[in-house]
């Protein structure tokens, strides 16, 4: 009977353990993580499969950093001056986003992702021509994550991948 207790709470220990560690490289506990914090994230095609590409990214999700965003930065760089591949902004809902060029000096492509999985890209995003407001550029479906990067960063292949937490 001892025996059969102890294989039935290292089963149960396991099977916890494992989901939590798949949880943390899907969500990444993004709660757990500070506003501006710079992550690595990977790209890859499910849970199992190899890394296809690696991404450096400062984390914004409080509603001051989401609205200021890149703008007024002079490239793609942390707050902190740091050389990073993007930004990432995160959502507490899944929800219709919008997003536009207020104040921005480069061009950048705008990614919309559900869930770590890419719904569309808005590709090289123009700067705002000056006297005219700038355009918006909506997600294609309700999205709770938006990845801002440099034109070109991703290729369509990498659209097809899932974010990964790491």
């Amino acid at each position: 009977m001892n025996m059969k207790r102890k294989l039935l709470f290292l089963t149960v220990f396991l099977l916890s353990a494992l989901t939590i560690y798949i949880w943390r490289i899907q969500t990444g506990w993004l709660f757990l993580r500070d506003d501006r914090q710079l992550i690595r994230v990977s790209l890859r095609r499910s849970l199992l499969a190899r890394e296809e590409k690696e991404l450096l990214l400062e984390l914004v999700k409080t509603p001051a950093s989401i609205t200021q965003g890149l703008s007024d930065r002079p490239s793609l760089r942390s707050h902190d001056d740091q050389e990073i591949d993007g930004m990432l902004f995160v959502f507490e809902q899944e929800q219709p986003l919008s997003f536009w060029m207020k104040d921005m000096h480069f061009e950048i492509d705008i990614c919309w992702l559900r869930q770590g999985r890419f719904l569309g890209c808005a590709r090289q995003a123009p700067l705002p021509i000056e006297g005219e407001r700038p355009a918006s550029f909506v997600s294609p479906a309700p999205a709770n994550m938006v990845l801002e990067t440099l034109p070109g960063l991703l290729s369509q292949e990498d659209l097809k991948l899932k974010l990964f937490f790491k």
